[in-house]
């Protein structure tokens, strides 16, 4: 799919933040923190990460991990006859960028929750480095948040409650010299219930045109949760120049006929993943008949410049440690329970006439 490659660097921005989280909080305390607390409470996330994708989705347990290192040239598609058939690449990539997402969360976490370890519970206050204000609120090892603001802006926001974990930040208000002038904007929320009940929800917005990949997406959404011995999850992309042809270049204007989103459904487990593909432009506001977007159907909603896509009907099933797509596949001969399962539950979709809209807010208070 042109434009993925962004799927492998886009977590490298997150340092900038990162860095000004963890710097700054040192300050909260001026005491060596404990770290025995901040581990427990990492170890729920730590459990979500190691087992994000069972060993269908999972590209390094297969030949995807040959495409991924090929990136840096023609892209994850490289050993893919064609789109279709990279389909599985492209769905394992997501799931790992999700959990290099959930690495940085529990940095972030870890780094929080240990300059906040020596506090007593119920403090609470502000704290100023430089250009940096901190403002912290600690009402347990396993109760707490902080604001990041920079030069008096919010930029950064992390809550703990319990085990539901909330991570967002927006780099459009870090200053220029530090943002590189990026505008991304990051959101992390996971629950977690035990170590085979949990979900993670990722988005990441605001991605700027890059002359070099203009077809790439400016955003990702990514949805991953297990129960019953099953994973299941929901991926969206949205690109505004996908369909504005190989001359579009950064300062083409972006309109509903430039634009593609794609929405990838999936379930699995340790023996195969079933998925569903679903192409559309950003005007749609309703879901109830997204069946007529798969991508069987791409060619006769958008026409046949993309070639004729009748042959790939939802879903296709992908048998672990192959990066096969068995289009108009369930998996059922596979794997029964994967073949009856259902997708996740369809609230978990965004709208694609919201989705190019949506944006991150830092909150202003505690």
């Amino acid at each position: 799919m042109r434009g993925q490659k962004r799927l492998l660097w886009v977590t490298a921005v997150f340092g900038v933040f990162l860095f000004h989280c963890s710097s700054t909080t040192d300050s909260a305390t001026d005491t060596a923190a404990t770290t025995t607390e901040t581990a427990t409470l990492t170890t729920n996330l730590e459990t979500v990460s190691d087992d994000i994708a069972p060993d269908s989705l999972n590209y390094t347990q297969n030949s995807a991990s040959v495409s991924v290192a090929k990136v840096g040239g023609a892209g994850p598609c490289v050993n893919a006859d064609d789109l279709f058939d990279c389909q599985p690449i492209l769905l394992q990539l997501y799931i790992d960028l999700g959990k290099n997402l959930l690495d940085t969360v529990i940095t972030i976490i870890s780094d929080v929750g240990t300059n906040l370890g020596d506090l007593a519970d119920g403090a609470s206050g502000t704290v100023t480095e430089g250009t940096t204000t901190i403002t912290y609120q600690k009402t347990s090892a396993t109760d707490f948040s902080i604001i990041v603001a920079i030069n008096g802006v919010n930029a950064g926001y992390v809550n703990v409650n319990g085990t539901t974990y909330t991570v967002k930040f927006d780099l459009a208000n870090l200053p220029d010299e530090e943002s590189g002038g990026n505008a991304m904007q990051f959101q992390a929320i996971v629950s977690y219930t035990d170590e085979n009940t949990w979900d993670a929800d990722f988005l990441v917005a605001g991605m700027e045109c890059e002359p070099s990949d203009v077809q790439a997406p400016e955003r990702i959404a990514i949805k991953v949760e297990k129960a019953n011995g099953l994973w299941a999850g929901k991926a969206m992309l949205y690109s505004p120049r996908w369909r504005a042809g190989d001359s579009a270049t950064c300062d083409t204007t972006v309109t509903d006929d430039t634009t593609i989103n794609f929405y990838t459904d999936f379930v699995g487990n340790n023996t195969a993943a079933k998925a569903s593909v679903y192409m559309m432009d950003r005007s749609i506001s309703s879901l109830d008949n997204i069946a007529t977007y798969g991508m069987d159907s791409f060619s006769t909603n958008y026409g046949a410049g993309f070639g004729d896509t009748t042959a790939y009907a939802n879903p296709f099933c992908n048998p672990a440690g192959t990066l096969d797509a068995l289009w108009d596949d369930d998996c059922t001969a596979l794997d029964a329970t994967v073949g009856a399962a259902n997708f996740s539950d369809a609230s978990n979709w965004i709208l694609p006439s919201d989705y190019y809209l949506e944006t991150i807010t830092i909150p202003d208070s505690l």
